[in-house]
């Protein structure tokens, strides 16, 4: 989700009818500090510890998780921005309150970089950006509505595009090929699966079916921020769908999503 989508839905806990966030006046963080504390704690930033970077997660001190990757990018973005900030301080042409505050934005970016990065590494985003392709030729109005919108190349390529990999020497190994094909089928089900019950959505009271009881096995966090975009945002709709069903699957871990595929598939 953007930023100016979330600015503009409110915090999921006031979508699910709770009070805004209030600052305590004994608070002595700056609003900074409570951003990258609340990166901390957040579900999205613990869940990486159960999601492979490149290679898949090996029961050993060695493996590298996007959560420890993240810790090392956060480590390295505030000592880059420390020495930045100081050298600008230095020269009075920002405060030294202004320098700690750009160190902590830096953590805090280098932290929740990875967030909303899907299961199974880079194997997962190709997997994303195939079920897409797929679809397409299955369903050739997918993008029907999106091809009438002024920005339909970015629109489409937040979901047809995925990055580049190098795979001439370490990721053709035979585990990470084999975590490519785990990944793509996990995600694919997963994907054909959820898309049944959005694609039904219309902002109306749904209908009793199969497809309302698909969409309501979303997360309800999922489902707010969505219901709330779909009936407010400039975007066509079909674009807040497709972001449904990603974000959904690119916010769970490897071992939920191979259990809920196990699940879901064979009962």
């Amino acid at each position: 989700m953007r930023a100016w989508q979330l600015e503009r839905s409110g915090k999921l806990r006031e979508l699910h009818g709770g009070r805004p966030s209030a600052r305590d006046e004994q608070e002595l963080r700056t609003e900074f500090d409570r951003d990258y504390d609340r990166a901390v704690f957040s579900t999205p930033v613990r869940r990486l510890q159960d999601k492979t970077q490149v290679f898949p997660l090996e029961p050993h001190d060695a493996v590298r998780t996007r959560l420890t990757h993240s810790l090392e990018v956060s480590t390295l973005a505030r000592g880059l921005a420390r020495a930045v900030a100081q050298k600008l301080a230095a020269t009075q042409r920002i405060s030294q309150e202004q320098a700690l505050g750009i160190e902590v934005i830096a953590a805090t970016c280098g932290l929740i970089h990875d967030v909303g990065n899907p299961p199974f590494g880079h194997a997962g985003e190709k997997a994303i950006s195939s079920w897409f392709k797929q679809r397409a030729k299955l369903e050739p109005g997918l993008f029907q509505e999106l091809d009438n919108h002024p920005l339909k190349e970015q629109l489409q390529r937040d979901f047809l595009k995925c990055k580049a990999v190098g795979r001439k020497h370490v990721y053709s190994s035979t585990q990470t090929l084999r975590l490519e094909l785990l990944g793509r089928r996990v995600i694919h089900d997963l994907m054909d699966i959820f898309w049944e019950g959005v694609s039904a959505y219309d902002g109306a009271t749904q209908k009793p079916g199969f497809p309302d009881k698909i969409y309501n096995l979303l997360s309800r966090n999922y489902r707010a921020v969505f219901e709330q975009a779909f009936k407010n945002s400039e975007l066509p709709k079909s674009y807040h769908r497709f972001q449904l069903v990603t974000d959904y699957v690119c916010g769970m871990t490897d071992t939920f999503a191979c259990k809920l595929h196990s699940e879901l598939t064979h009962g």
